[in-house]
């Protein structure tokens, strides 16, 4: 009933136990949110939507949040759908965004999805908040990554000279995490921590040389620019101070 769909935002509860929406536009759609509940999951895997010939061509994908009454399903059987129906989504598609606050979610869709050699070029997670560990395992297990947007902490027992032995390692093996990673968007938060995130990126940006820009709300990026001066002269990033030197702010 809709042959030239193009774009499809389901905001509320998904409203059919069918695939109606998608019916005829496989290879008009370039747009596509829906919520991450039982209806909207079980309409999408059971007709096989994300799996046409036409999602090849499918620019945004899109899960939103999920009720309470759905948390179970998730729990149940949100494994066996992501593992089924997202990996194509994961190989042809350029973006996807999750704004979820299940925190096993992402893990499953990105760090778990295979296989690595995935086509998505921008991600955004809107659930919680992603650690040091969490951002280097993304940004390793989504080769064509440039963008990531999610809210950063640091999250990381390592001391300061256990993070000079790793960095000290790592280039000694001239080791790259990512040659096409380049921009970091934190989203607005009440509760930013530009300690913790300078602490993150510092690390991204030595071991991606094309990370260049951290799009962090402007009330804290004279802070964030602080931050970021400081750690060029001090350990473990100072003695890569030209690497972090770009994530600094034009006057």
């Amino acid at each position: 009933p809709f042959p030239v769909l193009s774009r499809l935002d389901v905001l509320g509860r998904y409203p059919f136990d069918d695939d109606l929406l998608f019916r005829g536009n496989g290879r008009t759609m370039r747009h596509l949110v829906v919520p991450f509940c039982a209806l909207a999951t079980n309409a999408l895997g059971r007709f096989n939507v994300l799996r046409r010939s036409g999602v090849s061509q499918m620019i945004s994908v899109g899960f939103g949040p999920i009720s309470d009454m759905d948390d179970a399903f998730v729990a149940e059987r949100g494994d066996l759908f992501i593992r089924q129906q997202l990996r194509r989504v994961l190989e042809t598609s350029a973006a996807l965004s999750i704004f979820n606050d299940t925190p096993d979610l992402l893990f499953y869709t990105v760090i778990r999805a295979e296989p690595r050699t995935h086509s998505l070029r921008h991600l955004h997670y809107g659930g919680q908040e992603v650690g040091f560990t969490g951002v280097i395992n993304m940004i390793d297990s989504l080769p064509s990554l440039e963008s990531l947007t999610c809210a950063v902490g640091w999250q990381n027992n390592a001391s300061v000279n256990d993070i000079s032995s790793q960095l000290s390692s790592l280039r000694e093996k001239q080791f790259t995490l990512s040659k096409n990673f380049r921009v970091l968007r934190i989203p607005h938060s009440d509760e930013i921590s530009v300690n913790e995130i300078v602490r993150v990126v510092c690390y991204v940006a030595i071991l991606c040389p094309r990370f260049s820009f951290v799009d962090i709300p402007p009330e804290y990026r004279s802070e964030f620019c602080r931050y970021i001066s400081w750690a060029m002269v001090h350990l473990p990033y100072g003695p890569y101070a030209s690497s972090i030197r770009r994530l600094l702010f034009a006057d």
